[in-house]
Parts: structure tokens; C-alpha cells; sequence
């Protein structure tokens, strides 16, 4: 009678214990010696964290540069997903190289540089363009092959040269050390790799068992099942790559890949699956690397969808295996070359197809932009900064063979233009139908709509109460390069998910009982409080400039879940942030950091007293802040950082500090 209910418990027993998994933990607070279970006990390397898993386990790591290369063999299992996870997205960066020494010029040569360093040097990067110096056998090379390198092993000098013969003072320049791929996974099952970022690794000689010969930032070989998400890649031989020659099934989605190229084959790139067999590349970016995003090989199904590629040797591709025959291209753009040997689809190619230009008739339903000659401008919401949604003008409209829009962006009513010449009895859904105030275009926006002003000086005060939790937020943008400023008052109030972007700001900009507010390449510069911001949560401001201010750039009274990155206080006469008590500095800030301040002595300002920079590091912030004071220029009324050297790196993820703006070149 009692046996069944002790066997059935038994084996209860047994399934939690191997259901059971752990959740470790990395800071850079921590030791290897510890236990890893929690945040107070974590462990100090991602490589101790790495080995530590079993399938099912998650590893969690705090923000922070880890200067270390990771590998492992065989995590995971088919039964059970294992994860391995920023515990902030973006802000975990896993680095191969140091920032370089200071250069000085060879006496007797007009562009060689030369500095002290010892260490293994793999290679040079100009970081600021996003270039790698070519290596040279002897130092007499470098003064004939701008943007070139040699390193003098014997003597620890390393000699280069820079891209555009300007003096290397003029830019910044990074040495990958690590001689080794940035997190290396070999044969993972159900591994997910989610908001983690690499810089920095790549190896001098060339690597063979992978496509291009490189070195990756990040590199799952043999992988089965295994996703990587949220993760970025720069300034690597290779970018992200997943290779597969039994398995398959990966999935990489929302990664970002820039300035991964290497001398040993351009098939290094950004974001690529080799060996494909039902693996799919989902909404990725890669610029400025060899290859964009791409499938490689393999003879299964791939799919590259919702993806953007610009500024690489080849943008997006599908080649080689059987699989080339039956993979597809889907809603994407490629400002360049996009080869592929079926049909693209709904999607936008700058260049053209180079495996298929003969399109059968009839069933087209992308945008050419060469060979159609398109005005860009004309056609699109903002095509310099990469937004390919459609004007109610364009005649991309019902061009498609089956009457329906050509290109991944179908046509909404949702994206508005303002411009000085405008007209606010027009409808504002193309520029030449814009608005004309900035009332009108604050009037009536919807979740998931998009204002974009034309250069020019926008007067009036406006108040914003709109938006919708957990909808898609509102955006008020400058439009490719426009100086927009706006004199007047603004202020937030009642409102979710409000974007502002690339505007300029001469009074004081209040956000009062708000929910996911951001500010990203604005300009503020009023003379009391440059923002204000009370009882709000989820406030984000980065790549930012605060100026003239005398109170403080930013207040914050009762706010929760703030982050602020890569912004320029010039706190020269008032503090950076304030705080109405010492309390709500750690209530208020989830993350502050990678920013630049003036005077490091009165960063914050917390009950009334100053908190240096030293101290306010003390809680877990602006740990990687810098001390800059800017040189400012007035420019039509708005005030500019002059040195725009001083902030070309500095910002998270490789970034410029303040405004930075990644543009279009195809």
C-alpha cells in the first residue's frame, strides 16, 4: 500500500535534482577563490565562470572591461539550454588589446611615429576610422606605406604611420595582444550567448580551420542549437561567427559587428555562419569590416532577414555548398554588393547582386539604388542615418509586380517631417509636404511614430504628454546631418518610451512622471539646468554634450533606473548630476559610465555636497569616466566641442564620447 507513494516520491526526488541548475556569477569584484553562487561571493574571470558550468546552468557577469580570452570545449547539452549573459546588455566587454602609448615623431622622417612597448603586439588599429595599420617588415617601410606598423621586438618600439598622413596625435590607436579569439565555444549545445561584447582579438600569423583565416571576437565552432543575441563585435580580425559542419540550427539575431577585417582574407567579417544547415542571421548590422553579414557554405537551409550591411567589401551574401540554392535573403539592406544565387527579396541593394542580375520578369520586389539612379533623399525617411521607411511620395509605392510596395519597409503612415519652409495645414508624411512649428509635429503623435525636422531654429515652448507603456516609443530626430535648435521650452510630462535625438537644446528640458524617456547625440545648454527630471524611471541620455550649465547638467529627484553613458559634462562651474541625498545616488543610477568630466572634483553633487570623481567611483560607477575639459566653439548659436580628437574614443563599445554619428558612405 505504501510502496507506490515512496517510489513516485523517489523519483520526484530524482527529476529535481536533475532538473536542478545554478546560476554563477562574475564581477569585477570577485575572486576565483569564491563559491560564484552570488553577486557578494562571484568569481573574477569569465574563464572560471565558463568552466564552472554544466548544462543548465546560467552564468551571469557583471559590467566591465575583462581583459582575458575565453575558451571552452563541450558546454551544454541537447536536453538543456545554458546561458551565458551580461547581467546588463553592453555593458560586458571582453578586451585582446591595450590602448596604445604615446607617439612621438622619428627624427629625420616626415610620417613615422615611434613609442615604447613591450608585449605581443598582433596588430595595430586606428581606432577613430576604424582601420588596421598594414604590417611592415622593416621601419624604413613605414615612412613610405601610410597607415602602416612595424615592431622592433629586440628594442620594444613599435613604429607607425598614420591613414591619412596627418600626425598621430590626430588619432587613437589600440595594440591586440591576446594573440587568441575573444570567447571561443568548441562544440556547445543549446548555448545562449546574450549582450556580451569583444574588441581587439586578432593574430599576426594566419588561422586555418575557418572561413578567412582569422581570429573572431566571438566563435562558436561546431555548435548545435546555440543562440547568440545582443552581442557586438569591433576592431577583431572577425566578428561573430558560428561554424557547423555536422550540426546547425544557430541562430544569431540583434548583434552588431564594425571594423573587423584582416590581412588574411576578408572573409573575416562582421556577422557569419559557415556550414550552414538551418541557421538564420536575424536583424544584425555589420559596417566597415570585410564581409557584412553572411552565409557560408553548408548544406542545409539559411536565412539572412532584417538585416543591414554598409561600408564592408561585400555586404550581405549567401555562397558556396548546396545550400546557396536554397537560402534566402529577406527585408534587408546592402548599401553595396549583395550576391546571391536566388531571388532577394523585399529588400534594398546599393550596388547589385552579383550572382544574380537577371531578375525574372515579373517577380522583383526589391530597390536597386544604382541602377535605378533612386534620390535617395526623396524616397526615404532618412536614408544617411540608415532609416529606409518610405514617404507617402515614393515611387517605390505599389511598384512591386503584385501592386505592393517594393523594398523591406511597406509604407506607414507613421514617419513625419518638419522643415522652416513647411506648411502645418500639410499632412508632414513626406518633405515636400512637411510642417512648418514645432507645435504641430508635438500635436497628436501616436506609439510608434517618428518626427523628423529639417535643418533650422524651431521657436516655442511645447509640453509632450503621449506615449504608451509598453508600446513602441515616439521619436523626434534631426534628420541626416541637420542642426536643429530648438530655443524654447520642453518639457515631458505623463509620458512612456519619448525619444529625442541629434537636437539641440538652449533652455532647460524638464521630464516630470515619465517611464523610458532617452536622449541620445543631443546638445544642452541652458544656463541653469541643463535637464531636470523628477519622479521618472527608465531615464536614458548617451553620446550627449552638456555645456554653460551653472546648477547642474542633470538633476534627478526620485528618479529610478537611470543610465548615463558616453555623455561630455563641461561641470566647470556647476556639478555633472545631482541628487537631492547621498540615498538616491544609488536608488537613481543603474549605470553611469564611460563619460568625461571637467572637473573631476565636483562630478556629483548628492544633499548638497560635492562627490568627486574618486567617489563616486566608489559605487560602482563611471569606473572607465575620463577627465576632459573641451574646447568650445559657437556655431549658429549652438555651442560645440571644438577638439573633436580629444573625444574620438572614450564612449562604451569603442564609441566617440558625445555626439557620435555613424553615416552612410555607399
Amino acid at each position: 500500500m505504501n510502496s507506490f507513494p515512496l517510489t513516485l516520491t523517489a523519483v520526484l526526488l530524482l527529476l529535481s535534482s536533475s532538473l536542478h541548475a545554478t546560476e554563477f556569477f562574475v564581477g569585477k569584484h570577485g575572486f576565483d577563490a569564491n563559491a560564484g553562487t552570488s553577486r557578494e561571493a562571484a568569481f573574477l574571470t569569465i574563464q572560471k565562470g565558463v568552466d564552472t558550468l554544466q548544462p543548465g546552468d546560467t552564468l551571469t557577469i557583471g559590467r566591465g572591461e575583462y581583459a582575458e580570452a575565453v575558451a571552452r570545449k563541450g558546454l551544454g547539452s541537447a536536453e538543456r539550454v545554458t546561458v551565458i549573459r551580461a547581467e546588463m546588455r553592453g555593458t560586458v566587454l571582453l578586451r585582446g588589446d591595450v590602448d596604445a602609448p604615446v607617439f612621438k615623431p622619428v627624427p629625420g622622417t616626415r610620417q613615422t611615429f615611434v613609442a615604447d612597448f613591450k608585449g605581443d603586439v598582433q596588430a595595430v588599429y586606428e581606432v577613430d576610422t576604424l582601420k588596421r595599420l598594414g604590417a611592415q617588415a622593416t621601419r624604413a617601410e613605414v615612412e613610405f606605406q601610410p597607415g602602416s606598423s612595424f615592431y622592433d621586438a629586440a628594442a620594444t618600439k613599435l613604429y607607425v604611420s598614420s591613414t591619412d598622413l596627418r600626425p598621430v596625435d590626430q588619432h587613437r590607436y589600440s595594440i591586440p595582444v591576446a594573440g587568441a579569439h575573444g570567447l571561443m565555444l568548441e562544440q556547445p549545445k543549446r548555448v545562449v550567448l546574450d549582450g556580451i561584447a569583444a574588441r581587439g582579438f586578432e593574430k599576426a600569423v594566419m588561422q586555418t580551420w575557418h572561413t578567412g583565416s582569422g581570429t573572431w571576437g566571438i566563435v562558436l565552432k561546431e555548435a548545435k542549437d546555440c543562440v547568440v543575441r545582443h552581442c557586438t563585435a569591433f576592431l577583431n580580425g572577425g566578428g561573430i561567427l558560428t561554424r557547423s559542419e555536422k550540426e546547425g540550427g544557430n541562430l544569431i539575431e540583434d548583434c552588431v559587428a564594425y571594423g573587423n577585417i584582416s590581412p588574411h582574407g576578408f572573409e573575416c567579417g562582421g556577422v557569419v555562419a559557415v556550414g550552414v544547415r538551418n541557421d538564420t542571421l536575424r536583424r544584425c548590422v555589420a559596417y566597415k569590416c570585410g564581409v557584412g553579414v553572411r552565409l557560408y557554405g553548408g548544406e542545409g537551409y539559411g536565412l539572412i532577414e532584417k538585416s543591414l550591411g554598409w561600408g564592408n567589401v561585400l555586404d550581405l551574401g549567401i555562397k558556396g555548398g548546396t545550400m546557396k540554392d536554397i537560402s534566402d535573403v529577406r527585408d534587408c539592406v546592402a548599401l553595396s554588393y549583395l550576391p546571391s544565387h536566388r531571388e532577394v527579396v523585399r529588400s534594398i541593394i546599393g550596388f547589385k547582386n552579383s550572382n544574380l542580375d537577371n531578375v525574372k520578369a515579373g517577380t522583383d520586389t526589391s530597390i536597386r539604388l544604382n541602377f535605378e539612379r533612386v534620390n535617395r533623399d526623396k524616397e526615404f525617411a532618412d536614408p544617411l542615418n540608415f532609416d529606409f521607411r518610405l514617404q507617402s511620395t515614393s515611387t517605390m509605392r505599389g511598384s512591386a509586380p503584385d501592386k505592393s510596395d517594393r523594398g523591406p519597409f511597406p509604407y506607414q503612415a507613421n514617419v513625419y517631417f518638419v522643415k522652416p519652409d513647411g506648411d502645418d495645414a500639410a499632412d508632414g508624411l513626406s518633405v515636400k509636404a512637411a510642417w512648418k512649428t514645432l507645435a504641430r509635429a508635438a500635436k497628436g503623435l501616436r506609439p510608434g511614430d517618428t518626427v523628423y525636422f529639417e535643418q533650422g531654429v524651431y521657436e516655442g515652448d511645447v509640453t509632450v504628454k503621449r506615449g504608451k507603456a509598453g508600446a513602441e516609443p515616439i521619436s523626434l530626430r534631426a534628420r541626416g546631418t541637420a542642426r536643429v535648435l530648438i530655443p524654447g521650452s520642453i518639457k515631458v510630462e505623463g509620458s512612456h518610451g519619448i525619444e529625442f535625438e541629434r537636437l539641440n537644446f538652449a533652455r532647460s528640458v524638464s521630464v516630470n512622471a515619465s517611464e523610458g524617456v532617452r536622449f541620445n547625440n543631443c546638445r544642452f545648454f541652458a544656463k541653469d539646468k541643463a535637464l531636470h527630471a523628477s519622479q521618472c524611471a527608465g531615464l536614458t541620455i548617451t553620446h550627449s554634450e552638456f555645456t554653460h550649465f551653472s546648477h547642474a547638467a542633470v538633476q534627478l529627484d526620485g528618479c529610478t533606473g537611470v543610465e548615463l553613458t558616453s555623455n561630455v559634462y563641461d561641470n566647470r562651474q556647476g556639478p555633472a548630476v545631482a541628487f537631492r541625498s547621498a540615498a538616491e545616488v544609488t536608488s537613481a543610477l543603474r549605470y553611469s559610465d564611460y563619460n568625461s568630466y571637467a572637473d573631476p572634483g565636483t562630478a556629483w553633487m548628492a544633499g548638497g555636497k560635492a562627490v568627486s570623481l574618486t567617489d563616486a567611483r566608489k559605487t560602482s560607477h563611471d569606473i572607465y569616466a575620463r577627465e576632459l575639459q573641451p574646447v568650445l566653439a559657437m556655431r549658429a548659436g549652438i555651442p560645440e566641442v571644438a577638439d573633436r580628437i580629444a573625444l574620438a574614443v572614450g564612449g562604451a563599445l569603442g564609441k566617440s564620447l558625445g555626439i557620435h554619428q555613424d553615416l552612410m558612405s555607399n
